[in-house]
């Protein structure tokens, strides 16, 4: 008898260690979880709601020009409160960075530049802009987010050698990585953004071939500092839905309608690429 009381009362303990334990090792991972979480959902210099929710689609359109990446765009809205700035980066023909959305065109727009042409470097800054607006280079970007827009924050976007950019900010303007999101295409390049440095990272889903059971794998792994998506992507799936229950920042481009905004929040999308809505 006594020796039945014993062994209940030994098995009675186990019970409640093993209890015990499983809910402290349930409760480190939800801590785990939550942490992980908040530090994804972090922006740098406390950004507003509203300045989060809000990027300046090529720097936002000036007087109904859009993707002129221009200084004086940079201004008017950075004057208006806005923050987060994405430009558009290409390269010359002796291979040096360049705010220009691409050589199709848009030299000759903004610049006068023949459009069959891609000019060099000096040819690019010497060229007068249209409206007696100012061209902006990567360098040049850089120096004005250090001497007249300390809360500037840069999103790149390039359509050419996107690893080579991501060397290039993170060797020559090591000081300012805290204040550049660069945008990634892929996994490949959000790893080697990971590498050289780059905390705040955001991966833009409109050349990626990634399904979304893909990037909600992806994003469990890495928590990215945003995910962005054409409209039509938040508008026809739950993808972005799925993104923000697990916390992760999900941004639509390009919407300049309050209403098209709105719908897009009612699918997950929590920011908008926008040209005119700020």
């Amino acid at each position: 008898m006594k020796k039945a009381v014993v062994f209940i009362i030994i098995l009675t303990i186990i019970i409640l260690t093993l209890i015990l334990t499983s809910q402290k090792i349930l409760d480190m991972t939800t801590s785990t979880i939550e942490t992980e979480i908040v530090t994804n959902s972090f922006f740098p210099n406390d950004l507003s709601s509203y300045q989060k929710s809000r990027i300046a689609h090529g720097g936002g359109s000036l007087d109904g020009y859009t993707y002129s990446s221009s200084y004086d765009a940079v201004k008017y809205y950075y004057n208006k409160g806005i923050r987060l700035f994405e430009l558009d980066v290409e390269y010359t023909s002796d291979h040096m960075p360049v705010m220009l959305h691409s050589w199709d065109g848009f030299q000759y727009k903004y610049l006068g530049i023949d459009r069959d042409i891609v000019c060099t470097y000096d040819e690019f800054i010497n060229a007068e802009m249209i409206n007696g607006w100012t061209q902006l280079t990567l360098d040049s970007t850089i120096r004005i987010m250090k001497t007249e827009f300390p809360e500037m924050l840069l999103i790149t976007d390039t359509k050419e050698d996107n690893k080579e950019l991501l060397l290039i900010l993170s060797t020559l303007y090591s000081d300012l990585m805290d204040r550049i999101i660069p945008q990634v295409y892929n996994q490949d390049e959000y790893k080697y953004a990971k590498e050289l440095g780059f905390k705040n990272i955001i991966y833009t889903l409109y050349m990626s071939e990634d399904t979304d059971d893909q990037i909600i794998d992806f994003c469990t792994l890495n928590k990215p500092f945003a995910i962005t998506m054409p409209k039509s992507r938040a508008l026809e799936s739950d993808l972005a839905t799925r993104l923000s229950d697990m916390g992760i920042y999900v941004y639509a481009h390009t919407v300049n309608e309050e209403a098209e905004f709105e719908e897009l929040k009612e699918k997950g999308v929590q920011g908008i690429y926008t040209d005119t809505l700020m």
